[in-house]
Formats: C-alpha cells, structure tokens, sequence
C-alpha cells in the first residue's frame, strides 16, 4: 500500500492509503478502516475529512479519552452511517 497522506495530532497518527483505506494509531495500537476512494483530504485539530467523488464526506475524529470516531455525511452535512469507533488501550476481560 502507498501511503498518500500523513498527520498527526497529539500522539494520534492517520495515514491514508492510495487504495482508500486509512490507518489510525495511538499508543502503538491500530486500526484499519476501508473508506473508498479519496479526492481531497482536509484536516483542522482534531478532525479530519476525507471527500468522495459524489460529494459525500467521512469525517475522523480523534476525541478525548483516547475515543476514534469514523462517520459518514452527505454533501450537505447530513449524517449517513457510522464506519467505526474504537476507544484505544481499552481492556476487555471476559470471565
């Protein structure tokens, strides 16, 4: 995979991928999400946008608490789905 777009903010990393799939890590711990293809990537803080060719966007945000928020929005702002969240260095113990 070759790496088209790199940030980083406060410890987090995004890498985006030519083939359309992004790589968040924190802490030495990460995570895959295929988002499809990428025209233009935007960042500001703790958000990061990634525009499709329809105009819809997928907006990243790293929150506190070490949280990942992956949604999907219409070209208007309108909320679609929700790709994926993750809490980073969360344990799970199973009895």
């Amino acid at each position: 995979m070759e790496e088209r777009y790199k940030y980083s903010y406060y410890g987090w990393q995004f890498t985006l991928y030519n083939n359309g799939t992004i790589l968040i890590v924190l802490n030495g711990e990460n995570r895959l999400y295929d988002i499809g293809e990428v025209v233009k990537v935007e960042q500001e803080n703790d958000y990061v946008f990634l525009y499709h060719s329809n105009g819809d966007f997928t907006q990243v945000k790293f929150e506190e608490g070490n949280f990942l928020v992956i949604d999907k929005f219409t070209s208007e702002g309108e909320f679609i789905d929700s790709v994926g969240s993750w809490v980073f260095g969360e344990m799970f113990i199973v009895h």
